[in-house]
């Protein structure tokens, strides 16, 4: 059924030269929103791909989210209040791709947008459930994004309504960082953890990038308003994974075995022995996403006790085998058959 609110025509990305950023863009884009990114003013390509991604990316990819903007137009900021409310003049929505370290700018942009007069609000999640509220015990920083979303939740009655989106673990990006899913590529090793047989969501960035554009279509922007909504892909095992990993590399990776909990107590230990959260906090951080991705803690797994958007979006079904292949092909892993 159509929107009984006014549709959203003009967004502006927040992030939207970073890992997920860049494909947001892109989808948006393909879908015939007038599309803008927010970018800092003073920031150069690199600089901008490493702060607004989160990862460290390759150099070509640092080249081609940069300075490939799919037809965006590309608005600067210095972050003050006034420039960020200039920034957002006659903007519909406002869509935050930034991850991990930065999440605390989006307070900034939250009251600049209520000023312009924005109507929705698309938080950074796109991880494990941050609805559950004890997931801050897994991952203490995930609670920056809960705090957002509270933020959010008080400013409802200004006009701005918002959505969250929440997504599982990466599919197709991330293996930059050894560990993710138990995946190690550079080393060609897999680490089972506990058996390999628990289950959790991933989802690829298109997908990701489909739901966004579903959100804010004419179609569903009521229905998604001043809520969590829960994408996937496919919900897997890690032993299903590295099946398909060996499959299609006629078996180059090593096997070895761990415990989820020891992989995530040793994180603890290290984000607690550097309380002015520099790098050792910083690593921590993702290690300890890496495991709550496989499930850890239980905040991954949000297919079995809530409604999943995919129908009701019309998201298509994902091929998790295609997907895999294409990481591996693209880092020369794919086997000749």
């Amino acid at each position: 059924m159509p929107s009984k609110s006014a549709p959203i025509r003009k967004v502006i990305v927040m992030g939207g030269t970073g890992l997920t950023g860049a494909a947001v863009v892109r989808a948006l884009v393909r879908a015939g929103f007038e599309v803008s990114i927010l970018s800092r003013d003073s920031s150069t390509a690199a600089e901008r791909a490493k702060l607004l991604s989160g990862f460290v990316l390759p150099q070509p990819d640092i080249a081609r989210l940069t300075n490939d903007h799919y037809g965006a137009q590309l608005i600067k900021t210095d972050y003050s209040h006034e420039s960020l409310v200039a920034a957002m003049q006659e903007q519909d929505a406002v869509i935050s791709c930034i991850q991990h370290y930065h999440l605390d700018k989006q307070y900034s942009v939250i009251d600049a947008a209520i000023e312009a007069g924005v109507r929705r609000f698309i938080p950074s999640e796109y991880g494990c459930d941050t609805s559950e509220e004890d997931i801050v015990k897994i991952v203490p920083q995930t609670a920056i994004k809960r705090e957002v979303i509270k933020y959010l939740k008080s400013k409802e009655d200004t006009g701005l309504s918002w959505t969250g989106v929440v997504v599982g673990g990466y599919i197709d990006s991330m293996y930059d960082i050894p560990g993710v899913f138990g995946v190690d590529l550079p080393a060609k090793t897999l680490t089972v953890y506990d058996g390999g047989e628990e289950a959790f969501e991933v989802t690829s960035m298109e997908q990701i990038s489909r739901a966004i554009s579903a959100v804010l279509s004419d179609k569903h922007l009521d229905e998604t308003i001043n809520k969590y909504i829960h994408i996937n892909s496919s919900t897997v095992t890690q032993n299903q994974i590295f099946k398909i990993l060996q499959d299609a590399t006629s078996n180059v990776f090593d096997i070895k075995h761990g415990s989820k909990r020891v992989l995530h107590d040793t994180a603890r230990e290290k984000w607690q022995s550097d309380p002015g959260r520099g790098p050792t906090y910083q690593m921590a951080m993702i290690e300890a996403i890496m495991v709550m991705m496989m499930n850890y803690g239980g905040f991954c797994a949000f297919s079995k006790k809530k409604e999943l958007w995919n129908s009701r979006l019309g998201l298509p079904d994902e091929n998790i085998e295609q997907i895999l292949c294409d990481v591996l092909k693209s880092r020369g892993l794919l086997a000749d058959k």
